[in-house]
């Protein structure tokens, strides 16, 4: 098995195409509705992350590129098969650091965002499932706390449960 792209064509599936809905904060240069040029988004890869790029002609794999550039290699790399595609796809849907940060306050260590020795020994210390599901939680906080949630809810929590599912079904 190959962790990163299985996390990838997850990720990209559920990210899906391109996207140009002014609602949709990510999908402007400036990162706000209404500030910048609106863009869009597409597999995943947004204007406000990525404002010099062509979003609408991104192919797959430039995305690809990108993906394993700056979001796969910016995780732990010792993270177990499961929690590395979790938190990969948090760094797409919420940045690289808040994901860590999310990780972090899942296993109940300092949430700086930097993945030391402190985390990863509190990261050893528990059980996979009690830190996915953990962090999947975090994520669901952290969606419930955001000015959009009423639109984005559903697409939001079906993420996550798509990802529980996910993990459930592993075996």
């Amino acid at each position: 098995m190959d962790a990163f792209l299985d996390a990838f064509s997850w990720t990209v599936g559920v990210e899906g195409g391109f996207d140009n809905s002014a609602r949709d904060p990510g999908n402007w240069t400036g990162g706000a509705i209404g500030e910048g040029i609106l863009k869009g988004t597409k597999y995943g890869i947004s204007a406000a992350s990525y404002p010099n790029l062509n979003i609408a002609s991104l192919t797959l794999d430039q995305a690809e590129a990108i993906y394993r550039q700056d979001y796969w290699a910016k995780i732990p790399a010792y993270l177990s098969y499961w929690i590395s595609r979790a938190v990969f796809d948090g760094a797409v849907n919420h940045g690289v650091e808040r994901s860590i940060i999310l990780l972090q306050t899942a296993i109940k260590t300092t949430p700086d965002g930097v993945f030391g020795p402190e985390s990863q020994a509190a990261y050893q210390a528990m059980d996979e499932i009690d830190i996915y599901f953990s962090y999947l939680n975090q994520r669901l906080i952290l969606y419930r706390g955001l000015s959009d949630f009423t639109y984005f809810a559903a697409g939001w929590f079906g993420r996550l449960l798509a990802l529980a599912k996910l993990y459930a079904g592993r075996e």
